[in-house]
């Protein structure tokens, strides 16, 4: 399973990811909502963690972005 964490904290985002790859999950990292754009439009992930608040933007903003490309995109905010 491929997914894509958007999160600014890279804290965060190593918990997150350590505990996903113990799952045996293949993890990708966008710190910002343009990379995470573009990383969903290209990675098409089997999973999302958005964060709300990114240093350019909202994950709230971002949501409606990424449903239009896949409505049935598994996304957890």
């Amino acid at each position: 399973m491929r997914a894509l964490v958007i999160e600014d904290e890279a804290v965060l985002f190593q918990a997150i990811e350590r505990a996903l790859e113990k799952l045996g999950h293949r993890v990708r990292w966008a710190s910002r909502c343009e990379h995470g754009e573009r990383s969903f439009n290209e990675e098409r992930p089997d999973l999302t963690l958005l964060d709300l608040r990114l240093p350019d933007g909202s994950g709230l903003e971002l949501l409606p972005r990424l449903r239009a490309r896949d409505p049935d995109a598994p996304i957890i905010i």
